[in-house]
């Protein structure tokens, strides 16, 4: 017989995990909005005006400035996130009975290993946020009978074209030259830019859903029943 596992809470988590994603996305609209002046910078350098040449090199160190305070927020958001989302599927075990189709450590390693990583992460999401539901009977086998989240499909669908059109970004194919390439990468950079934050704002609506629908499986406090979204 299945002994269930002990809950652990994901309330806490949650909370830091929605405020990296929270800082994270401001820095990352606000490297969008330096490449947006960046490449209106860009076009009115061409006319070669002194001040308008200044005003090009101020928007780029500007945004390289928010580059790389996007990148350590990256890593620190990865982090939490990641932690968050290994207790989130370890916490299965705490109302249903394994096996499950993915292991706890998927929901890790399936970010970080290469082709496996634009699929795996997407799975593992969805068999959480199943597992989650209140209306599955307690103990239930996986594969769960219920509705995926199509919050799940369009969060991994924004993510993964941001990956894309930023790998498209770091390795550009040949193409123009001077002033008119350093439009075509800061257009390259809203585009991606606009995407992750489309994914980061419904990565936290899908953290905080599955917090609530988990407390609500474990018998914790919770304010309302979630939808099925």
């Amino acid at each position: 017989m299945h002994e269930p596992e002990p809950f652990r809470p994901l309330r806490g988590l949650a909370f830091w995990t929605c405020i990296a994603l929270g800082v994270d996305l401001f820095l990352l609209a606000g490297r969008g909005l330096s490449a947006w002046v960046q490449s209106r910078a860009a076009s009115l350098a061409e006319f070669e005006d002194a001040a308008t040449s200044e005003a090009f090199g101020r928007a780029s160190r500007m945004l390289l400035r928010f580059q790389g305070l996007y990148f350590f927020g990256f890593v620190l958001c990865a982090v939490l996130f990641l932690c968050w989302f290994h207790r989130a599927h370890r916490n299965l075990s705490s109302f249903r009975t394994p096996p499950f189709e993915y292991t706890d450590g998927a929901a890790v390693w399936g970010f970080v290993v290469p082709i496996v990583s634009l699929v795996y992460p997407y799975w593992v999401m969805q068999e959480v946020w199943k597992g989650s539901d209140p209306s599955v009977p307690r103990d239930e086998r996986a594969p769960f009978e219920v509705l995926a989240s199509r919050l799940a499909r369009v969060w991994w669908a924004g993510y993964v074209s941001s990956g894309v059109v930023g790998w498209v970004r770091r390795f550009p194919i040949q193409g123009p030259a001077g002033l008119a390439r350093v439009r075509t990468l800061a257009f390259s950079t809203m585009v991606e830019s606009a995407l992750g934050v489309v994914a980061g704002v419904l990565c936290i609506a899908l953290v905080l859903a599955i917090t609530k629908r988990q407390e609500l499986c474990a018998g914790l406090p919770a304010t309302t029943r979630p939808s099925s979204t």
